[in-house]
Formats: structure tokens, C-alpha cells, sequence
């Protein structure tokens, strides 16, 4: 989950890592698609589609825990329940 409104609108996989680069300073290789969520917002859909990926530097980006503590979106949770329901 990256911060900023529409940072990642319509965005290929394959333009994600120099996004990621661009915007961030990270270099990330972005790998095969993982997992896809739907959600929505009143007349807003969101679909989230979730890569594998290998972090080579991590630039400006922070990573955060998934708990209750963390202010994480609600499609950004589901997205995590379901990668970690199918590797249990």
C-alpha cells in the first residue's frame, strides 16, 4: 500500500518497479501476480492485484506490520488474509 491518492491508477505490472523508483528511490523487481482483491466504495471499485517481489533497495519506502495497530485499508487487509490463508 503506497501513500498518496491515485499513485498507482491503472498501472502495469510491468511499470511498477520504475514507478517504484521514480517516485520512491527503490528498486524493486516486481515478480508474477499473486493474488487480486475487489472492493468497494460507494461507486467506487478497487481492484488490487498483489506480485511477488524482490526488494534490491528500498529507497524512500517503510515497511509496517499487519496487526490492529497498523492503520491499514480495509483492501489492503484483505488482501493480506487471503495471502496468508493460502499459505496455511
Amino acid at each position: 500500500e503506497l501513500p498518496g491518492a491515485g499513485v498507482l491508477v491503472e498501472t502495469a505490472a510491468t511499470d511498477l518497479g520504475r514507478i517504484l523508483r521514480e517516485r520512491f528511490g527503490a528498486r524493486i523487481e516486481i515478480g508474477s501476480g499473486v493474488a487480486r482483491i475487489r472492493h468497494t466504495i460507494t461507486h467506487h471499485r478497487i481492484d488490487l492485484h498483489a506480485h511477488a517481489a524482490t526488494v534490491r533497495e528500498r529507497g524512500r519506502l517503510r515497511w509496517f506490520p499487519f496487526d490492529e495497530a497498523t492503520p491499514w485499508s480495509t483492501p489492503a487487509r484483505k488482501l493480506f488474509r487471503r495471502l496468508l490463508h493460502a499459505q496455511a
